[in-house]
């Protein structure tokens, strides 16, 4: 069996006995393609891979150090802070940046915030009354948490003036935000939240794949995807394309917060490479997209590259009725702009050969994804380009 011609945001998939004598058509189709992809590499590309590939890496060496990492307005300048001082090992990386400044003592680190963040659901949760969704972010890097409660039913409960200052002095008692920050309290009867898989079935027909991936220590390969979208089923028309999910496969429960991912484990050889509007590409690197990064998202609907990186910090909480439970998700990052339809969930973010996330869904008039070294991270997979 060989998937050579995938349909749209899904990997090209091959079988174990095909792959030898298909590898040399396939590449050269997929070659081909390699630059006629939405986003043409330019100098302002070049620049936010790098700088996001590098504060990555400085956000994992330095964990109690980094806080954030920011690029301006002009797309080829930016900023990165620290807790205190610089720390000294962070220099040979900081190095190989051009067009970056350094601001020290900002007195919080990023994995500090995004605790925070997790806390502030939990507790803004407490306070919900009437409201069945309630969602957490920040704007940027600016020192103020957004709190939103919403009502899929369209049903609110409670006062808006008297719910934000409850929560305000909730928080402040409770000592959940980090120094100099502050919160910004508002609900309505909208619904806020939308995870963007289409009516398929328990099919993938009803969403989007992301990125190949293979399990660390281990042989297996999968594919990336939505954790609200199935482990099992069809794919690329194929019944049962997939074995039963791997253990640990899915991150994303009732139970705690989940960032909305999940890997399917394939029966299928995979090339390593991912389909993006008419064309592959290979993922070599995965990093974290800092606000104001040029990011593209493909899915089954949409083939976007026009928006920046804008919301982080995403975390929100939704009633499930099926599973009769409250479903939490973060952290996830996004454009101001909803840009996304039904049937993108499980689709790629990223820009040239630099992965950034997993598609979720809509939060608060933002798409929404969840961040690719977290999931990766957390399942204990890596990317996988044969």
């Amino acid at each position: 069996m060989v998937l050579a011609v995938p349909l749209v945001g899904i990997p090209v998939v091959q079988s174990p006995a095909a792959a030898a004598s298909q590898s040399a058509s396939v590449h050269t189709e997929e070659s081909k393609g390699e630059s006629a992809g939405l986003d043409v590499e330019d100098e302002v590309g070049i620049w936010q891979s790098d700088f996001n590939v590098a504060t990555t890496e400085l956000a994992v060496a330095f964990p109690e150090d980094f806080a954030e990492a920011v690029i301006n307005d002009d797309s080829v300048s930016g900023w990165i802070g620290f807790r205190s001082a610089t720390p000294e090992g962070a220099m040979p990386l900081l190095d190989k940046l051009t067009s970056v400044t350094i601001q020290e003592n900002m007195g919080y680190s990023a994995v500090e915030v995004d605790t925070s963040a997790s806390d502030l659901l939990r507790q803004a949760e407490t306070f919900r009354g009437g409201f069945d969704q309630v969602v957490v972010f920040r704007e940027g890097a600016t020192q103020t948490f957004e709190i939103r409660f919403g009502s899929e039913s369209g049903n609110e409960a409670g006062n808006e003036a008297s719910r934000g200052v409850q929560v305000e002095e909730s928080l402040t008692a409770d000592e959940i935000l980090p120094p100099n920050f502050g919160v910004n309290v508002e609900s309505s009867n909208e619904d806020l939240i939308s995870t963007e898989a289409s009516n398929g079935g328990l099919s993938l027909g009803g969403c989007t794949t992301a990125f190949p991936i293979k399990r660390n220590g281990g042989a297996e390969l999968g594919l990336l995807t939505a954790g609200h979208c199935p482990g099992t089923g069809t794919y690329d028309g194929v019944a049962n394309a997939f074995n039963s999910p791997y253990p640990g496969s899915l991150l994303t429960t009732d139970v705690g917060n989940g960032g909305d991912f999940r890997w399917n484990w394939s029966k299928y050889m995979l090339s390593g490479r991912t389909y993006i509007g008419g064309t592959t590409r290979a993922f070599t690197q995965a990093a974290n997209a800092a606000t104001g990064t040029s990011i593209c998202v493909y899915g089954r609907n949409t083939d976007d590259c026009t928006k920046v990186v804008a919301k982080q910090d995403v975390y929100y909480s939704a009633w499930i009725p099926d599973g009769n439970a409250y479903y939490r998700v973060g952290p996830l990052r996004g454009t101001a702009e909803h840009i996304t339809e039904p049937g993108d969930s499980g689709g790629p973010w990223y820009r040239y050969q630099v992965a950034y996330g997993i598609h979720s869904g809509a939060v608060d008039g933002g798409s929404v994804f969840s961040t690719l070294p977290n999931a990766l991270n957390r399942l204990g997979v890596s990317l996988w380009v044969g």
